[in-house]
């Protein structure tokens, strides 16, 4: 059966060689995603940054919540990639206490902050302007924060932005639904047409909606032409992305 697994564990984790990982993403049956993720660089609207540039001048302080986490990997990203200057403060044990964090004034705002978590926990902090949205950590912009540059529109070589495209790749798999490879070329297809058909489902979107959960569905052929797109790759950008994400020093 398929089944619901973390994006990056599923994308990038075996492109970086990481141990005990044991299977080849190129070979799955990808059947599609519930929403394609979109990760933000926010800050308390009392925070001393307002742009991305700010950001390359001003040091500020952020939340994580440890190594491998898109709060720690995007906030290492950015200081590598782009000189931002920010200290990253790690080892929350969840989202709901990195929010406090930034409430209280502990940490000045989070990288790596999903957009559609942020609008089902803490809608009114949008529709009151109580956080500025400083820049979008994905290939395609939130249709909701349009104004809001892309990470990619700052890239200034090929290498940055191939660099780029590796790190947010898992965000067009914000929850990944997949088969093990090789099942019947007929129940493969059955399943890409009953997730499609489930994603523009009226009735599922209007559910989802009264939920206030987001629904930006993508499909398997997608994402099968990222995961072969990556690991097509040359090793040295898988290299230095690798590098990018580790560790910085702001």
């Amino acid at each position: 059966s398929s089944d619901v697994c973390s994006s990056d564990l599923v994308s990038t984790a075996a492109l970086f060689g990481k141990q005990n990982i044991r299977f080849d993403p190129t070979k799955f049956s990808w059947i599609g995603s519930m929403n394609e993720e979109r990760s933000l660089c926010a800050v308390w609207h009392t925070a001393p940054v307002k742009t991305f540039a700010d950001l390359q001048k001003t040091p500020i302080t952020v939340s994580g919540l440890g190594p491998g986490g898109d709060t720690d990997v995007y906030t290492n990203l950015l200081n590598n990639v782009f000189g931002t200057k920010m200290k990253l403060v790690t080892g929350y044990n969840s989202g709901g206490a990195m929010d406090l964090a930034v409430e209280r004034g502990e940490v000045d705002g989070r990288c790596g902050w999903s957009w559609s978590t942020l609008i089902s926990t803490k809608a009114s902090w949008v529709t009151e302007k109580k956080v500025v949205f400083l820049v979008q950590l994905a290939l395609e912009k939130q249709p909701e924060l349009a104004d809001v540059p892309l990470v990619i529109d700052f890239a200034q070589t090929d290498e940055q932005r191939q660099i780029l495209e590796v790190a947010l790749a898992p965000q067009l798999m914000g929850r990944p639904i997949l088969a093990p490879p090789e099942i019947p070329a007929d129940r493969f297809a059955a399943l890409r047409a009953a997730f499609d058909a489930s994603m523009a489902d009226p009735k599922f979107l209007g559910d989802a909606k009264a939920r206030n959960l987001e629904v930006s569905a993508v499909s398997g052929e997608r994402l099968e032409t990222m995961i072969k797109r990556l690991f097509a790759m040359p090793q040295a950008i898988i290299d230095k992305t690798a590098a990018a994400v580790e560790h910085s020093t702001p």
